[in-house]
């Protein structure tokens, strides 16, 4: 990056400069007015007194559960280089985004198709055009085949509080369209965990391995992701903190990662089969009755069935299995029943490999609850979500009562839906659809949302198809009505994980919107206005109107955000809410309350799962495309990817 600097005329020197004074940003406190770092008069030059530091965040937040902010440096209306927060430091990837901002390649008008589907020919048109299109296509589609005809697929390319209610207004007021549930990155983690918690938010922060003996890190790449933190680097710090502190660290992962790298211990297994490795550990743990008996007899329902389901699982078994020696599986076993307190962190690789990869995270939430790993500093109950800073948009807001339609189509499943007209909906049930028209706004569907082949397949199918994003994506090429979007650099926003670490981080706008892109706010706006909607979509806000109100909105009903103002989030620029570390379950371990299950008791045997026609207790399942399929011959390596 410094080269590219010079490269734009910038000296290593005056880099230094820059680098010094966002340094002393924190110090200066409110002397940030309007953007303008204020100028000491040591420094008056009218080159130092152009230069603007704005306060900023990753624009990666909306896919990564860390929410780093970042100092950006404007000269000329031109954003020069960006910087870590003094505080807070941030990876690559924001670094980075000044790339993305002046990347040739991003698009920078709005078109239309004119050539085939998928060919990316198409041709300029004005603003006034594509509005005028964007809403005489919903009108016709609607008026044609009502409102259940469009999906509306505003996707992670759409995080932020700015536009989080937003999003759920527009399709709202006109009567509501086809929306989406369910996750492209951790369907599975969130339902597994409930069905033996009762709650998704059921992972400790991972702040929590200061009081551990032994941390149990199995698929989560710490160094390559992080995970479970606020901040870029933080998840490492933590680790390599408690190892100093006598905590050990094993990390179960199939490729020697950076994490690994730094464990006290590397276990690799073969991709997929965590489940049957997870099993032997609790046939180790019940068999040599090191199962913690009084935690287990007043928290505990179905332990007598999953005894008797696991002794099927020996580590001699597993070990044919998972390529883990039975030795080294019995060992830990016995190390995580006595090293207590002891936290085993069930990371997101894993919850996405094998035969319903569900059933490991069930294992591991039953492994905790068998030593009584819950609710105490220094462990953890299971995979799942962190702490939920409980910052959606209430239905008031989204206009939730206009809308008439229910139906709604699984994330992983939009191919399907379109090309068989059913849809799963989350209660497990099947739902009739029917869809013409497809909305999306952030939405690389092709290369997110699994089996590309059959995606490009529906899209064929559909009568008309919007996107609108930064690139000329996979999915973008095959869109009739193709707009350029703004960065967050080019807008005031706010970025958070909703349901892990602490951080809420405001981002002011940095520079004019680039070229002829404008925002998804202002967008939807001029749409509303077109479609005659726009006092109830409430056209006239801007992106502050839209935050604050949220913010108060959400407040109603979330107490710890009842003093995060937007006022505040500007002055402060990083505002920390809830517990830290977040430890969930621990008024149910001292007594006060009953667990969030139908039973009150951490439930090993599901009976919510049975009724689905899934297995009551967690189960291993081994017919999956692995070693033992009958294509493995043909197809002998499994691709492993650090996400």
């Amino acid at each position: 990056m410094v080269k590219d600097l010079l490269a734009r005329g910038l000296t290593r020197r005056r880099f230094l400069q820059v680098s010094a004074a966002a340094g002393a940003l924190v110090a200066v406190g409110d002397r940030l007015v309007g953007g303008t770092l204020a100028q000491s008069p040591a420094s008056s030059s009218n080159q130092e007194a152009e230069e603007k530091v704005f306060r900023a965040v990753c624009p990666s937040t909306s896919l990564c559960t860390a929410t780093c902010p970042l100092l950006a440096t404007v000269k000329d209306g031109r954003i020069t280089h960006i910087l870590n927060h003094p505080e807070y430091k941030c990876c690559v990837k924001g670094h980075s985004h000044r790339m993305t901002v002046y990347d040739p390649t991003r698009l920078k008008y709005p078109m239309v198709r004119v050539g085939e589907r998928g060919e990316g020919k198409f041709k300029r048109i004005s603003w006034d055009e594509a509005i005028d299109t964007y809403a005489n296509k919903i009108k016709e589609v609607i008026g044609k085949y009502g409102n259940q005809a469009i999906l509306w697929y505003p996707a992670r390319g759409t995080g932020g509080l700015a536009r989080a209610a937003a999003k759920q207004r527009l399709p709202n007021v006109l009567g509501g369209m086809v929306t989406t549930w369910g996750s492209l990155c951790i369907a599975n983690k969130g339902p597994a965990a409930a069905s033996v918690y009762g709650t998704q938010n059921s992972e400790s922060d991972l702040h929590t391995i200061k009081d551990s003996n032994l941390a149990i890190i199995w698929g989560y790449g710490f160094a390559d992701s992080n995970r479970r933190v606020d901040f870029a680097g933080e998840a490492m710090r933590i680790l390599m903190d408690a190892k100093e502190r006598g905590c050990r660290i094993v990390v179960i992962d199939p490729f020697f990662s950076q994490t690994a790298a730094k464990a006290d211990q590397w276990i690799p297994i073969k991709p997929g089969t965590d489940g049957a490795m997870a099993l032997a550990m609790a046939n180790v743990i019940i068999n040599g009755n090191l199962y913690n008996k009084e935690f287990v007899d007043r928290f505990v329902l179905g332990f007598d069935e999953f005894k008797a389901h696991v002794q099927q699982y020996t580590p001699e078994w597993a070990a044919k299995i998972t390529g883990v020696p039975a030795d080294v599986i019995t060992n830990l076993a016995v190390e995580y029943a006595t090293k207590q307190p002891a936290a085993l962190f069930p990371g997101d690789g894993p919850s996405r490999a094998g035969h319903d990869p569900s059933q490991w995270v069930r294992a591991c939430g039953a492994l905790a609850a068998l030593v009584g790993s819950v609710g105490k500093p220094g462990t953890n109950a299971c995979s799942g979500m962190g702490f939920n800073k409980a910052i959606s948009a209430p239905a008031a807001l989204t206009a939730a009562d206009k809308s008439k339609v229910t139906v709604k189509i699984n994330e992983c499943q939009i191919g399907d839906a379109i090309l068989s007209g059913k849809a799963v909906q989350a209660s497990g049930k099947t739902a009739d659809v029917d869809i013409h028209m497809l909305i999306g706004t952030g939405a690389s569907v092709i290369n997110q949302a699994g089996d590309s082949n059959k995606i490009v397949k529906a899209l064929k199918k559909l009568d008309y198809i919007i996107a609108v994003d930064l690139f000329m994506t996979p999915f973008a090429k095959y869109a009739d009505l193709l707009l350029p979007a703004t960065t967050i650099f080019e807008g005031n926003d706010c970025s958070f994980y909703g349901s892990a670490g602490h951080a809420i981080v405001y981002n002011e706008k940095c520079i004019e919107p680039m070229y002829e892109c404008r925002s998804d706010l202002d967008i939807w706006a001029a749409v509303a206005t077109k479609l005659g909607v726009g006092a109830d979509y409430h056209a006239d806000w801007k992106d502050v109107d839209w935050m604050r109100e949220t913010l108060k909105a959400a407040a109603q009903s979330a107490p710890h955000l009842a003093d995060v103002t937007i006022e505040r989030l500007q002055k402060e620029h990083v505002v920390f809410v809830g517990p830290r570390p977040f430890i969930p379950f621990q008024e149910q371990v001292a007594g006060s309350k009953p667990f969030p299950t139908k039973s009150g008791k951490i439930e090993l045997y599901s009976k919510d799962m049975e009724a689905q026609g899934l297995p009551a207790l967690p189960t291993y399942l081994d017919d999956f495309e692995n070693e033992r399929h009958e294509l493995a011959k043909k197809y002998p390596l499994a691709i492993c990817t650090p996400h």
